[in-house]
């Protein structure tokens, strides 16, 4: 058919598919657009272990970040009771190993000077037959074998690591409440991200401590 051909009447025009049906002024239909739905915004988290499986899913791994100050400091509030109250147990546990530390170390000190003295004395020098001389030798024998018992005794209850370990926690644990006082003086913004902070420095504290121990135990075992 020609270009300039006219249609029979009742005939539907041809439709060019690149422009449109040519009805309307510029000779094709109206794109129509799809409405694309708004993504969804989830809230921002702070991940603490992004290589941790999902079988090993702990509810402290993912910690909301919270822009309420209120909230922020009510859970500042909380850790404070939780340091405080690990400052005192730690500081009994520190004081119930430093007595006995402290006796451990002298006995064993007094009874290795008194070994020392017998092992030196000579009763001729002071009038005395040599037969003295062979008691105070065995009297010291028997003080050395003791001096090694109570060197054992001490060093397999490990009073003294014990107590060194517990002073330390206790300083760490006090510096970490100077330093939440400090950030809290005049400040009524706390975020949580300031929470946040100061929790992983004291579950890295508990955490320092229980491995001493555990270490310290099974050397114990291993050592039976």
């Amino acid at each position: 058919m020609a270009e300039n051909e006219e249609k029979p009447f009742g005939e539907e025009p041809e439709v060019n598919e690149e422009f449109g049906s040519g009805n309307d002024d510029f000779g094709g239909t109206e794109p129509v657009v799809e409405a694309v739905p708004s993504p969804v915004v989830e809230p921002e988290t702070i991940i603490i272990d992004k290589d941790k499986e999902q079988t090993d899913y702990h509810p402290l791994d993912v910690i909301p970040v919270i822009n309420d100050p209120k909230q922020a400091s009510k859970k500042l509030d909380l850790l404070v009771t939780n340091i405080t109250a690990s400052v005192k147990e730690y500081s009994s546990k520190r004081n119930k190993n430093k007595n006995p530390a402290l006796i451990f170390k002298v006995l064993t000190t007094l009874l290795s000077a008194i070994v020392t003295i017998l092992l030196g004395f000579n009763f001729q020098t002071i009038g005395y037959g040599t037969e003295f001389n062979g008691w105070t030798a065995n009297i010291a024998l028997s003080i050395s074998a003791l001096t090694t018992v109570v060197g054992v005794w001490g060093t397999f209850f490990d009073y003294n690591k014990l107590w060194v370990k517990y002073q330390v926690v206790v300083l760490e644990l006090e510096a970490l409440l100077k330093d939440i006082t400090y950030i809290r003086e005049g400040n009524s913004n706390i975020q949580m991200r300031d929470v946040n902070f100061f929790k992983k420095r004291y579950n890295t504290v508990l955490a320092d401590v229980r491995g001493f121990i555990n270490k310290v135990r099974s050397d114990d075992t291993s050592d039976k």
